[in-house]
């Protein structure tokens, strides 16, 4: 285990197995999960490996954050993640995300890479906030964006706005208490929003 002399709490541990036995509805397995241990982030979860009863790895989860500045509040957000699903031997499919974030810790951009062999399985999510600060709402999202490929320049696939407190026309206003009481999804043949409520 870790100890944090700057903050006096206990950190954690490096590295927590979990056996799970066999049942009649489901194989055993046992997960490894390890940590990276700081006073600024406390534990954060690097790496998962997921293993049948026999020890053969059926899937894998890597994380990689951003680095935390050295004073607060600190920065503790995941910048890349990597899945693996394995077939109990070396070979293993993976898809990779990036991801950006706004000052106030919400996703802004998501970089779908997907199987990394494979070409055309990208896409990229784009998403904006109206944040009211004096409200204290600042993770409303006013709108969503998807684009095919790595990026913005290779097509529009989804567009979607976010609508509050009963602003559902042009949806562009701060939420005052942050209800959602509209979404408008934009159509690509016609141009149009088809509008839910």
């Amino acid at each position: 285990p870790a100890w944090s002399h700057a903050e006096a709490i206990l950190l954690g541990w490096s590295t927590v197995t979990t056996t799970l036995q066999p049942a009649v509805n489901r194989p055993g397995s046992v997960t490894t999960v390890t940590y990276m241990l700081s006073s600024a982030c406390m534990a954060q979860p690097t790496e998962t490996v997921v293993a049948d009863s026999a020890g053969k790895v059926v899937g894998k989860s890597l994380l990689a954050y951003f680095f935390p500045r050295s004073y607060p509040p600190y920065v503790c957000l995941v910048r890349r993640r990597h899945e693996l699903t394995c077939d109990g031997s070396a070979a293993c499919q993976g898809v990779f995300m990036e991801y950006y974030y706004d000052l106030f810790g919400n996703i802004t951009y998501k970089y779908e890479h997907g199987s990394l062999p494979l070409q055309g399985d990208e896409r990229t999510t784009v998403k904006g906030y109206q944040p009211n600060e004096a409200a204290y709402i600042i993770g409303a999202a006013s709108y969503e964006a998807v684009y095919t490929g790595v990026g913005t320049g290779r097509g529009l696939a989804r567009y979607t706005k976010f609508c509050y407190d009963e602003d559902n026309q042009i949806c562009t206003s701060p939420p005052k208490r942050g209800l959602l009481t509209a979404v408008k999804v934009w159509n690509g043949q016609t141009g149009a929003y088809h509008t839910a409520s």
